[in-house]
Order: C-alpha cells, then sequence, then structure tokens
C-alpha cells in the first residue's frame, strides 16, 4: 500500500508495508516515524477528498473498514489532549480527534487572512509570477495544474491557431490589428491575455471561466452555461492569479483541487463564486488591484 501522507507542510510516501488488513495503529505508528513525531502525541487524521476525519474506537479496526485505500491522501495534525478520544485513557497510545471541525495549530503557508474558509477547506489564491504570462500561468493552472514555460508556450499556441480557424469571429475589429500579426504576436513570453483568451480556453477547454475583478468585484464568465466544470481566477487590473480550494491552510498545492462541478457534496460551484467574491474584497481591501488606463 502506498499513502501519501501530510504533516506541517511535509509530504512523504508511508503505508509500503501496510495492506488493507493492517489495523488504524499500525497505520499511526508508521506515520509517527515516517515524520519523528512523539509516541505520546495525539494525531488527527483526514482522508479523502473532501478530507473527513477518521473516527473509530478501536484502535485494532482495520484500515479497509475506515475505508482508507492504497493511493490515498491523508491530512495529518496534532490536537491537544483536550479535543481527542484517549484509547484506554492511557496516553502513550495513539488517538484521534472526534471534532467534525479541523483547525491545526501550526504555522501554515496561507494567511488565515487572505483566505475564506469553507466546511471542508478553505478558498485561497495561488499567486502568480508577476510576468506578462500570468494569464496563462492562471490557466494552464487551475485547468491542468500545470505552469511550467513549455506548456505555456503551448497554451499561446492553442490562442493563435484557433483564431486563424475562425478569421469571421476573431476578426481584424476584434483584435484591433491583422489576424495572422495578432496570432504571431500572442506567441511572444512578452505578450499579455485578456478576454479574447479566455473565451477561446473556454470553449477550447470545455470548460466555464469565471474571472473576478478586484476593482469592482464583477464576474466574467465565459462559456458561462455551457459546460459542467468551472473554475475561477481573479483579475487585479493587469494581473491574473488563480483561485483553488484547499484541504488545509498548511497542506502542499499538490492538493488543491481548481476545477469545480454541480453538484459536487459541500464544495458546490455557487459556495465557491461566493467564496471567490469575498477573495477578491480581501484582495481590494489590501490593495493588491492595479487600475490601467491602457
Amino acid at each position: 500500500m502506498r499513502l501519501k501522507a501530510n504533516f506541517n507542510s511535509t509530504s512523504f510516501i508511508i503505508g509500503e508495508q501496510l495492506t488493507l488488513q493492517s489495523t488504524l495503529n499500525e497505520l499511526i505508528s508508521d506515520i509517527k516515524q515516517k515524520f519523528n513525531i512523539s509516541a505520546s502525541t495525539l494525531l488527527e487524521i483526514k482522508a479523502g477528498f473532501p478530507p473527513k476525519v477518521i473516527k473509530s474506537e478501536n484502535e485494532n479496526v482495520i484500515l479497509k473498514d475506515v475505508n482508507i485505500v492504497n493511493g490515498d491522501q491523508l491530512f495529518i495534525s496534532e490536537k491537544p489532549i483536550s479535543n481527542a478520544i484517549n484509547y484506554n485513557n492511557n496516553e502513550k497510545n495513539m488517538s484521534l480527534i472526534n471534532n467534525e471541525n479541523f483547525t491545526t495549530n501550526k504555522t501554515n503557508s496561507t494567511n488565515a487572512d487572505d483566505c475564506v474558509p469553507l466546511e471542508e477547506g478553505f478558498l485561497v489564491v495561488r499567486e502568480m509570477e508577476d510576468d506578462n504570462s500570468c494569464l496563462f500561468r492562471s490557466i494552464g493552472y487551475v485547468i491542468e495544474k500545470n505552469f511550467e514555460k513549455k506548456n505555456l508556450t503551448r497554451l499561446r499556441n492553442i490562442i493563435s491557431e484557433e483564431i486563424k480557424k475562425d478569421p469571421i469571429e476573431f476578426n481584424e475589429l476584434v483584435l484591433g490589428q491583422p489576424i495572422l500579426k495578432y496570432c504571431d504576436w500572442i506567441k511572444k513570453e512578452t505578450s499579455w491575455g485578456g478576454a479574447i483568451e479566455l473565451k477561446i480556453f473556454s470553449e477550447y477547454f470545455q470548460t466555464e471561466i469565471n474571472s473576478i475583478d478586484v476593482q469592482t468585484l464583477r464576474v466574467d464568465k465565459f462559456g458561462e452555461g455551457k459546460f459542467g466544470q468551472r473554475v475561477f481566477i481573479l483579475y487585479s487590473g493587469i494581473h491574473y492569479d488563480a483561485i483553488a480550494f484547499t484541504p488545509l491552510k498548511n497542506v502542499s498545492a499538490d492538493f488543491d483541487q481548481t476545477s469545480f462541478a454541480t453538484p459536487n457534496g459541500k464544495v458546490t460551484v455557487d459556495t465557491v463564486l461566493q467564496s471567490a467574491r469575498k477573495l477578491g474584497e480581501i484582495w481590494k481591501k489590501k490593495k493588491k488591484v492595479i487600475i490601467s488606463f491602457l
């Protein structure tokens, strides 16, 4: 069995010696050994997505019975004794909390003031590099979880080719310059993207793109109502950032969810949209907005 565990902003692969018939106590022992956690420390463990607290009053319950399977991601945090189930009243035994609301006492990479809490986690802004490729980085991240340079070039090429395929919709008047000239221009790293590119990406990836304007909190919806998936980005005048759902504030971005569908359990697109606008308000208050007069 291979499980990806995250504790205090560190991730390890664990459970290679475990099976579905292994006990919860064996899993906890493996976690503590891998992360060098004291044997007396009480732990809270979440698994699945959205992550849910693993609860059991029996430390010898097998992993299969608590729905832990090969490939699962585990989120681990320390909890005080007062909030935990203490098996056999022995502090040295392993414990799990019985509180459904997950919090962490550890310092984390996401500022508490820069996120919006949801029922199963937090909505956060993943800030993109401040260059002329921020829109392409943001789209690459929310749709493909990929903003590497090679993928940015691919995304620019997609725009160029899609414009050439439809010279009627994307005519010289819309583009502000001759079609072929625009197609060559958008492929350059120094060229920025905007509404034209967002419209094309929405159709190309069959995904609704919601862009929240930080200055006005207006939501521009590209592909509105046409597709089953929706992604969110933040626009602050001349810069774009990605919006993601994370199960914990101090967890690796590897665990981000960036695409949302309806229905999707407790994290619905409507909930995310409302929270994304709240993020826009936070960004505006922090003056992370640029008013462009171009």
